[in-house]
C-alpha cells in the first residue's frame, strides 16, 4: 500500500496501513493486527465501514480502551502474500502485535484452475521480462505457454496443487506467529451464495459453475479447519460467513459484505475474543 495514498474514500497512513495515524501512545496499547484481501480492507466502504475498524470501536465501547485494531488487509492478496506480508512485518517489526487475525481464502480459489498455475501466480500476476517478450514476439512460444487459448472454455476445474499451495501458506502463518509466541486465530471468509449467478464465476477463461465453486470452496474450508485444529489456532466464525449462505442484503456482492455486514462480523469477533482470548480481561 502506498503511505499517504488519499481519495474520497480511502485513506492510506504513513505506516502502509488503511486508516489513520497511529496514535501517539501505540506503542502501549494493546494491538490486533488483521491481515488479509479485499474483504479485510473494506471493498466498496469508507474506512470506518470496514470490520477491523469496526472491531476496534466494539471492543472499546464494551470497555477494553487499550486494544488497537490495525487493518493489514490489501487487495487482491493470496495466502502467499498474506504470508510473506506477515512474516515481514514481524521480523522488521514495524508492528509489534499482541494477536494476528487473518482472513484468506477467495483470490486462492479464483487463480486455482488458471491452465498454467504455477505457486509464483500468487504472488506474481505477469510472466518475469524474457517470457512477456517472447508470449509477444512468437507465436510457437505464445501457443506453448498459453495452451492454445482458443481451446474450448474450461469448466470445473479442480486442481489439487494449489490446495497443497494454501495449506502450506496457512502452515507457514503459523509457523510465523508461533517463532515470535504471537496468538493467531483464522475469521472464516465472508461470502453470499445468492450473488453467484446459476451459471457460475467465470475467471481467468474458466467458468466455475455455482454448485462446484461452493464445493470447491467448502473443500479449501475444511482443510482450513482441519490445520488449524492439528496446531490449536482458533478458527472465528461470524454471521455473514460462508456457513450462512444466503445473505444477500448484507453483501455487495458475492464476497464483499456492506457496512452492516462489516458491523456484524465486528461484534462476532469481538464476542469469541472478550469469551475465549485474553482480550477479555484487562
Amino acid at each position: 500500500m502506498k503511505p499517504g495514498y488519499q481519495s474520497q474514500s480511502i485513506n492510506i497512513n504513513s505506516h502502509g496501513f488503511r486508516g489513520e495515524e497511529f496514535p501517539r501512545d501505540f506503542e502501549r496499547t494493546r494491538l490486533i493486527l488483521v491481515l488479509g484481501e479485499s474483504t479485510t480492507f473494506g471493498w466498496f466502504l469508507n474506512d470506518p465501514e470496514a470490520y477491523p475498524v469496526q472491531l476496534m470501536q466494539e471492543l472499546r465501547h464494551r470497555g477494553l480502551e487499550d486494544v488497537y485494531v490495525v487493518n493489514g488487509g490489501v487487495p487482491s492478496y493470496t495466502s502467499t502474500q498474506v504470508y510473506l506480508y506477515l512474516k515481514e512485518i514481524v521480523e522488521s517489526k514495524i508492528l509489534k502485535p499482541d494477536l494476528v487475525l487473518v482472513n484468506v481464502l477467495w483470490n486462492d480459489i479464483c487463480y486455482s484452475s488458471v491452465v498454467n498455475w504455477y505457486p509464483e501466480i500468487l504472488v506474481d500476476r505477469t510472466p518475469p521480462p524474457l517470457m512477456s517478450f517472447l508470449i509477444k514476439k512468437s507465436k510457437l512460444f505464445r501457443y506453448l505457454f498459453l495452451k492454445n487459448p482458443t481451446a474450448p472454455e474450461r469448466v470445473d476445474v479442480f486442481n489439487k496443487e494449489p490446495l497443497n499451495e494454501y495449506k502450506k501458506n496457512l502452515k507457514q502463518m503459523i509457523d510465523v506467529c508461533q517463532q515470535h509466541k504471537i496468538p493467531l486465530a483464522f475469521i472464516q471468509p465472508p461470502f453470499d451464495a445468492d450473488h453467484l449467478p446459476e451459471a457460475g464465476l467465470y475467471e481467468f477463461h474458466i467458468t466455475y459453475r455455482k454448485p462446484f465453486f461452493i464445493n470447491l470452496a467448502t473443500r479449501y474450508l475444511k482443510e482450513m479447519v482441519k490445520l488449524a485444529s492439528e496446531y490449536n489456532i482458533p478458527v472465528i466464525n461470524h454471521r455473514v460467513s460462508f456457513r450462512h449462505l444466503h445473505q444477500y442484503i448484507l453483501f455487495h456482492d458475492l464476497f464483499h459484505p456492506t457496512p452492516h455486514g462489516n458491523s456484524l462480523i465486528a461484534k462476532d469477533i469481538a464476542d469469541y475474543l472478550q469469551g475465549s482470548m485474553q482480550f477479555g480481561k484487562q
